[in-house]
């Protein structure tokens, strides 16, 4: 009999390392998480780093009040794939020369309040950006993301009021800055602008409603609503339909 493996994406499980530890699944988030786990039990400082543009995370270790790379990724590929990374066990620790053929995007850590820090200029060059938001705009989101590969990701996801001016950090990568405006259920108002950063650099990118368009929301209400319609006409055309059976039925006797 084979085994089931599972890989769950949501909390509270996708980064348990009992979890993780006890299904042997995951990516570099699980790696991260679970080498985290280990090295705080162990008496460290640590703290979990990531770049959701480039959708890699990894750890970063206190000795002798100096933060040291570690990334658990890396050795196990040297573990499991000795043949075609050999020396990856040199590269794993303490080697930030091996991030610099990565193109990173927004490189945080998370503390266990919540409060966001970010690293990225500990691993790349910087470009301050400042979006400016529309002063009609209330409880609006703004939306940074990036790409990897043809697959969008977020980089930096809040909520922004008129006049907002927020300013971030980012690697040299091409950006999409969003912000949307909800109206009525199913419909969000919306600008957008794509730049590649160093397009914007020492300039502020100032984002305005730009139109109206249909929300993901509103493609799953049409969904539902038509299911309960077509389920009602189904309950009220049952009768009607039983009687013309039986009819036919009569009919043919």
């Amino acid at each position: 009999m084979g085994s089931t493996k599972f890989r769950p994406t949501e909390p509270p499980y996708n980064n348990d390392p009992k979890w993780i530890a006890y299904y042997k699944v995951g990516g570099c988030g699980e790696l991260a998480s679970f080498f985290y786990e280990v090295a705080k039990r162990a008496g460290f400082e640590v703290r979990v780093v990531e770049d959701n543009g480039i959708d890699h995370a990894w750890v970063e270790v206190r000795i002798n009040d100096s933060w040291m790379v570690a990334d658990p990724t890396i050795y196990w590929w040297y573990v499991n794939d000795p043949k075609n990374h050999s020396d990856w066990d040199k590269r794993w620790f303490n080697n930030k020369s091996w991030y610099e053929r990565w193109h990173f995007s927004r490189v945080v850590t998370r503390s266990q309040n919540g409060t966001i820090l970010d690293l990225t200029a500990n691993y790349t060059k910087t470009y301050n950006v400042t979006i400016s938001i529309d002063p009609e705009v209330q409880n609006g989101v703004l939306k940074v993301t990036t790409w990897k590969g043809s697959q969008e990701r977020i980089v930096f996801y809040s909520t922004v009021n008129g006049s907002d001016n927020i300013s971030l950090s980012l690697g040299k990568r091409i950006y999409k800055f969003e912000l949307i405006e909800p109206t009525w259920y199913g419909v969000e108002k919306f600008g957008r602008r794509v730049y590649s950063i160093d397009e914007i650099e020492r300039k502020i990118v100032k984002l305005k409603i730009e139109g109206k368009r249909l929300s993901n929301d509103c493609y799953v209400f049409i969904g539902f609503s038509f299911g309960v319609l077509m389920s009602l006409l189904a309950i009220m055309m049952r009768q009607p339909i039983m009687r013309l059976y039986e009819k036919l039925l009569g009919r043919n006797k």
